[in-house]
């Protein structure tokens, strides 16, 4: 009898922890910026300098002789530090 009231009551326990799960993911996606664009500039943020930004960006991946798409490269940069001073040892 224990082991069916274990097996009854993890799932019940489990959507508790998911909903838990759930929340934390969707605040910390609507606090984080999405934009490294916007954070540069700062309070001087006007949509002319976002675009400037956004295109000396491109331009730099766009450069690179890596195979990947410009939105891999992106991440890629992201997430490596090594992969986002590569990209500007390629500028020369």
């Amino acid at each position: 009898m224990h082991r069916f009231n274990f097996v009854l009551y993890l799932p019940i326990q489990l959507i508790p922890v998911l909903i838990g799960i759930g929340i934390v993911t969707f605040a910390l996606i609507h606090a984080i910026p999405s934009d490294p664009a916007r954070l540069l500039p700062g309070a001087k943020a006007t949509p002319e300098n976002l675009a400037v930004i956004r295109r000396l960006a491109q331009n730099i991946l766009r450069l690179h002789p890596s195979p990947k798409s410009i939105s891999r490269k992106t991440r890629a940069a992201m997430w490596s530090e090594d992969f986002f001073f590569e990209l500007f040892t390629h500028m020369r």
